[in-house]
């Protein structure tokens, strides 16, 4: 029930059984409020502006200037939406990704921009038989206008990255030992919980606590057991770890699927400890920042660029917790996770072209073609190393009326030719 303006006087009274829930929401001037009967009455006013409560017996009452909560809106309506989002992919270090997401979003009475998000996602891995699953939930207004947001993973003893050793240089012998030999068997149990604020204008900014643990195996006849001997079982033994971090991210596009003008920007700081005696204590920074630029008046030829930052504060680091590009980050022409180092820095500029849309017999299609090449490299103290590595390539997407896309890329470096692709579906 909503007020609107004027002075509005709400009075609850009488007795019954089953009773509806019912929020009563106040408007501009001073409200006066006699609640004589408060089971299952919830009362949202204005917290800067004059109200009176002559009388509550039994009713939450809520003062807020979360503007949007306040405001009547004839369109608010209950809604419960659920996607399933299978997806197809594939690189070298995974082999054949085979993944579902289920994403369940209620729209009620609190929003911001809903009121309540689940996101699962799972992932089986044919290279490694590693599987990998996720959770992010959040929940609209928990104080004033700052969302819970929690969040946790899971993955199975045999899910792998990838490490070469510390340094900018470091080798990759692949072709004479294969690409299991540099793979490390990597079980995780992760559990985050935090607030954040969601910007009107694309921006959004939060604080969390997380922790972590992690067991790596020392599979023999790998580098993990040359760089560790296994007798160290320290080293190998399941870490605990926790984490507390601030993040802010800003997201402007004229098209989420195909932007043509925008702008990206990751900001995320924090500190790990691992708990056993506070050891192992570091400082991060990580950082991304993206444009997409048209270069054409009818937008179809775009400049995408990029540039990531990584830096590691401290003198305790432990590889899996360390700066590192590749395949995954930055380096499209290498293996995921093939340089490892203090600090990383990787810039890469990709030119679009989108053809005209067609229509097909099911959906209406986009297809469109790039180019581009990334540059970069680690930093560790005492490698002197001067090395920047580069890669160049291209490939294509495809979207479709924004619910189907994929992306398939090719590039080339010192290291030879690398294939990935990525392939989802919404319905």
């Amino acid at each position: 029930i909503y007020g609107l303006d004027d002075k509005d006087i709400f009075e609850v009274t009488g007795k019954a059984n089953n009773l509806i829930f019912t929020r009563l929401i106040g408007g501009q001037n001073n409200d006066t409020y006699i609640i004589k009967s408060g089971r299952r009455i919830k009362v949202y006013d204005h917290e800067d502006k004059p109200n009176t409560i002559q009388e509550n017996r039994g009713a939450t009452i809520r003062f807020t200037d979360v503007y949007k909560l306040n405001l009547f809106d004839y369109k608010k309506h209950i809604v419960v939406n659920n996607v399933i989002t299978p997806a197809i992919g594939f690189n070298p270090d995974d082999g054949v990704l085979l993944g579902l997401q289920f994403v369940k979003t209620k729209n009620g009475f609190q929003r911001n921009p809903y009121s309540q998000q689940h996101r699962f996602k799972g992932g089986y891995f044919f290279a490694t038989d590693g599987f990998s699953i996720h959770y992010d939930g959040e929940f609209a207004n928990i104080k004033d206008d700052w969302n819970l947001h929690i969040g946790g993973q899971f993955t199975s003893e045999n899910f792998t990255n990838n490490f070469f050793g510390f340094g900018n240089e470091t080798q990759n012998p692949d072709d004479v030992l294969d690409l299991d030999y540099n793979r490390v068997k990597t079980s995780i149990y992760m559990a985050k919980a935090g607030v954040v604020r969601k910007g009107d204008f694309g921006g959004d900014y939060g604080f969390r606590t997380i922790f972590e643990a992690i067991e790596i195996d020392p599979t023999q006849n790998r580098f993990i057991t040359a760089f560790e001997s296994p007798s160290n079982t320290d080293f190998y033994k399941r870490r605990v770890f926790g984490a507390i971090e601030g993040e802010y991210t800003y997201e402007s596009f004229d098209a989420s699927l195909n932007p043509s003008r925008g702008m990206t920007f990751l900001l995320n700081l924090g500190a790990r400890t691992e708990l056993d005696n506070t050891k192992n204590t570091y400082g991060y920074l990580n950082s991304d920042l993206g444009f997409f630029n048209a270069l054409s008046h009818n937008r179809k030829l775009v400049l995408k660029t990029k540039l990531r930052t990584q830096f590691r504060f401290g003198d305790d680091l432990i590889f899996y917790q360390a700066a590192s590009i590749g395949g995954d980050n930055g380096l499209r022409g290498y293996r995921t996770e093939r340089f490892t180092g203090r600090n990383s820095l990787v810039g890469s500029a990709d030119l679009r072209y989108s053809f005209n849309q067609f229509k097909t017999r099911l959906l209406p299609v986009q297809i469109g073609v790039f180019g581009g090449f990334d540059v970069g490299r680690v930093w560790l103290k005492g490698d002197f190393s001067e090395k920047w590595h580069n890669d160049y390539g291209g490939g294509f997407w495809i979207t479709a009326a924004e619910s189907l896309s994929g992306t398939f890329h090719l590039f080339n470096s010192d290291e030879g030719l690398r294939f990935s692709f990525g392939f989802g579906l919404n319905f």
